[in-house]
């Protein structure tokens, strides 16, 4: 009798362990679902084979477990990433250069992990986070919410909470840091939202990008802001604090550029070539388009078809739009 049900056991157990092996090798042979989907719906696949990979302007990569943004010229890779407790591997990502952000999503004991030589940083709930490859090697990342699990080589693991971040060396050195949140939000002259793209650049020259209407985060530091438009709009000594999220509405001016024989069949042309005072950049730029542009006082190049290039300036107000002519 006993030998009957150590034998029944035996064979419970070797059912068990041949399920969990079929579940490990399953596990293994399933590939991600990576793809890298540029602005023009372009898409790239991407194998979790550790190659590296450049965005060539940004673009958004969508992970089996992962929603993010790469930010232009971003460096980055995909790789097998092991850890324990988890039947097979999971997803990780190895930010070589630039950023990374977006939303990660767990399944089960699957998750995103994200690498440096220093060692990983796993995503442990519904988590909405930021990521930045300094040049030395180091990985700054931050929570904005969720949790995420940092695991330095040769350490004990830490946990990281909403408005936590860290900075993971690449010799496995972790320094912690309190993260900000900052809410930001553009507007056009009807009230409807706008996505700009939005730049924070600290003390030491580090630059995050954004666009207006995310959830941003970035160390507690103070910063230059400057929101993109034909005329950027620019704040200096910018202080974020971990204390509490900071709110931030910016309500922009229009310019329209028209000529005097717009809407006329014998209408030469229906651009014009424009430049701002001080800038060499030069733009096409429709007539009768309203762009978008900072409150102030400003001066533009204009030329018109073969016409000589001119000078006109104008005043643009917060929520009006201003009309000017070029001959």
């Amino acid at each position: 009798m006993i030998r009957r049900v150590a034998l029944v056991l035996l064979l419970t157990l070797c059912g068990l362990a041949g399920i969990l092996l079929g579940g490990v090798i399953a596990a293994e042979a399933q590939p991600p679902a990576a793809s890298l989907t540029y602005p023009d719906n372009q898409q790239v696949r991407i194998l979790p084979d550790g190659a590296p990979h450049t965005a060539q302007s940004a673009a958004r990569l969508r992970l089996a477990y992962a929603d993010l943004e790469i930010s232009n010229g971003a460096r980055f890779a995909l790789k097998r990433h092991h850890a324990w407790p988890i039947n097979g591997w999971q997803i990780a990502l190895e930010l070589l250069e630039g950023q990374a952000n977006g939303r990660a999503q767990p399944q089960g004991p699957y998750r995103l992990a994200l690498l440096n030589s220093g060692g990983s940083i796993e995503i442990l709930s519904d988590s909405t986070f930021v990521a930045y490859a300094i040049p030395n090697g180091d990985l700054l990342f931050g929570v904005i919410e969720g949790s995420a699990r940092l695991l330095p080589n040769g350490a004990e693991a830490q946990i990281l909470g909403a408005g936590q971040g860290v900075r993971l060396a690449a010799d496995g050195r972790a320094t912690r840091s309190e993260w900000a949140v900052l809410r930001a939000t553009a507007y056009r002259l009807d009230g409807a939202p706008l996505a700009l793209p939005l730049q924070l650049t600290d003390s030491q020259g580090l630059t995050f990008n954004f666009n207006t209407g995310q959830v941003i985060g970035v160390p507690a530091e103070t910063y230059q802001l400057k929101v993109q438009a034909l005329i950027p709009y620019i704040a200096e000594e910018l202080r974020l604090t971990a204390e509490q999220p900071v709110a931030l509405a910016f309500t922009f001016g229009e310019v329209v550029f028209r000529h005097l024989s717009q809407g006329v069949t014998t209408t030469i042309s229906n651009e014009i070539t424009l430049r701002l005072a001080g800038d060499e950049s030069a733009w096409k730029i429709p007539l009768g388009e309203p762009l978008i542009a900072a409150p102030g006082r400003w001066a533009f190049f204009v030329q018109y078809a073969n016409n000589p290039e001119q000078r006109l300036e104008a005043t643009i107000l917060t929520g009006r739009r201003t009309e000017l002519t070029v001959r």
